[in-house]
């Protein structure tokens, strides 16, 4: 996608950022994933693909990979880019609405590209509710954000939260590994 900058700043309050995630900050969330066969993951936010690439570079052919894209451009880009992918479902979702594709099967890891700092707290605590609803016991929420604004608040949700930083990514981000 060549005017990412340029998408994402139509669209700031969406997507949170001016960049695509770096390959460090790829790398600190994929080793939180263990990849197993007939896993199901939940992406919170599509953008360009590069989380999305990763991640479907390493998860087996027997698992399914959910991806939520809210900005028109990036899920039509998305949706075109995907299309040869059997296990790969692209869609124009609302992150609060995911469990309405689930039909009543458990996540296994979320992995969410969502802007915890700009969004309004009832929405992430909506968010947060259902993921703990639909979450596997051994799953994982994996979150990245560009400050530790919503890291007590993660703490209080999660039994264990893990905190990692990577500085190699514009802008630097925290990792957040929830479970």
């Amino acid at each position: 996608m060549n005017n990412f900058f340029v998408s994402t700043l139509k669209s700031l309050s969406q997507t949170g950022t001016v960049a695509p995630s770096s390959k460090y900050l790829i790398k600190e969330i994929l080793q939180r994933i263990t990849f197993e066969p007939n896993q199901i993951l939940i992406e919170f936010g599509t953008g360009n693909g590069c989380i999305t690439d990763a991640l479907i570079s390493r998860m087996d052919s027997s698992s399914i990979l959910y991806s939520l894209e809210i900005n028109n451009e990036f899920y039509r880009y998305s949706k075109k880019k995907y299309a040869a992918y059997p296990n790969v479902r692209i869609l124009n979702l609302n992150a609060t609405n995911f469990d309405e594709i689930l039909e009543n099967r458990e996540v296994d890891y979320f992995i969410s590209s969502l802007p915890l700092a700009i969004i309004p707290n009832r929405v992430t605590e909506q968010i947060i509710q259902k993921v703990h609803q639909n979450i596997k016991p051994t799953g994982r929420y994996i979150q990245y954000q560009y400050s530790l604004n919503k890291f007590s608040y993660l703490k209080k949700q999660f039994k264990k939260v893990e905190l990692d930083f990577t500085i190699r990514n514009f802008p630097p981000a925290f990792v957040y590994s929830c479970h």
